[in-house]
């Protein structure tokens, strides 16, 4: 049974010294302010994965997973690292010992696990709200993987298409049940695909023309199917949405390469998908997929990218432009909203956001002859008017 706890918080904005002035777990902050999440008694640093539509979030507390659940930690043991969540308080992931392989977990809302292929190295790679869990496990040898379904307490195995040998590579799961992989050629054959699939078999995409594509880096699935990912092609990343048996290339006129931003959030049910494009003089613009046609969207300088977009439209993301420290954002309604870290962390981090405007990362203070301390941190912007 996982243990809950009130954990340690660093109070945001009146913070003196990493071991200074805390304040109880569960504090909040006025909107777009940033609220430490707390961590672990005992621990200094955390790191966040997800957050779920109840505003579940999940991440680490040193070395062990956690939960932090309105206010309260759930730790989910030492060596646990959480992946995915789902909108049921269900989360996916895996426990790796040191110098062991990992297995592959479902931890349940109150923190009870379930191994889910017992002997064999796994991960769960994600969850939905059906309790269906993405495992990979090992295939053939090194770097070759499998994907399975574990569904009711039964594991089973999605067969790669027509590439037996091949291994998987960025793997993805909506609320249907449906999977999304990329597919890469074993030895002695070339190429790469995707495929949407489910427990009877898959799919193969198309990859667009034109392009010779060696690789496939699947970010997201949508209820409606819809998968978003980036093709590795010798002349550089091209970000694509596959619709039905179609696809498009993503990129805006003048671009050079261009990339989804990796995880679930990349890609929302109205077909909206985020990621950034690249100058040919290494120029990063950050761009929103809408309506058929690329939204740029407005930057703090030359390397402002997204993470996450929720489906009021909203996008979260992150500025590591040249000369300031890197800064979470928020684009909204055209605008662009800076979110800083607890203070005085310098940096902050946007991974994800939920549909009630709750972006989640972390605020980073690097202190003089010291060592670094990530703090877990959520920022409360609401949902669009």
């Amino acid at each position: 049974m996982a243990r809950r706890s009130r954990g340690t918080v660093l109070a945001c904005g009146v913070l003196a010294a990493v071991a200074g002035i805390v304040a109880p777990a569960g504090a909040t902050a006025p909107a777009g302010d940033p609220a430490d999440l707390g961590t672990l008694p005992g621990h200094e640093s955390g790191t966040v994965t997800a957050v779920a539509e109840d505003g579940r979030v999940i991440g680490r507390s040193g070395t062990h997973g956690v939960v932090w659940d309105s206010g309260q930690l759930i730790d989910l043991g030492e060596d646990a690292v959480p992946v995915a969540v789902s909108n049921r308080g269900q989360v996916a992931g895996f426990v790796q010992p040191q110098g062991k392989p990992a297995s592959a977990r479902l931890w349940q809302p109150d923190g009870t696990a379930v191994e889910l292929a017992p002997g064999r190295f796994g991960a769960g790679d994600a969850v939905n709200s059906r309790g269906d869990v993405l495992v990979r496990t090992e295939g053939a040898g090194q770097d070759r993987y499998r994907l399975a379904l574990w569904r009711a307490g039964t594991l089973t195995e999605i067969r790669s298409p027509g590439l037996d040998g091949g291994f998987t590579t960025g793997n993805a799961l909506n609320e249907n049940g449906q999977v999304a992989t990329g597919v890469e050629a074993g030895p002695g054959s070339e190429g790469a695909f995707a495929a949407r699939c489910d427990v009877t078999g898959c799919m193969p995409l198309p990859n667009p023309a034109g392009h010779t594509v060696t690789g496939v880096a699947v970010s997201a699935i949508n209820d409606a199917g819809q998968i978003a990912g980036t093709l590795r092609t010798p002349a550089g990343d091209v970000a694509v949405l596959w619709t039905g048996d179609q696809v498009t290339v993503l990129a805006a006129a003048g671009s050079g390469t261009s990339t989804v931003a990796a995880g679930p959030r990349a890609l929302n049910e109205h077909g909206d998908v985020v990621g950034s494009s690249r100058t040919p003089a290494g120029e990063v613009r950050p761009f929103r997929w809408h309506d058929g046609a690329i939204v740029d969207l407005p930057t703090l300088s030359t390397a402002t990218s997204p993470t996450a977009v929720n489906e009021g439209g909203d996008v979260a993301g992150t500025d590591r432009g040249p000369g300031r420290p890197p800064r979470a954002v928020l684009w909204r309604d055209g605008g662009l909203t800076e979110l800083g870290p607890c203070q005085p962390a310098t940096d902050s981090d946007a991974v994800a956001i939920n549909n009630a405007g709750r972006i989640v990362g972390t605020s980073t203070l690097t202190p003089p002859s010291a060592r670094q301390v990530v703090r877990p941190t959520a920022w409360q912007t609401g949902s669009p008017g």
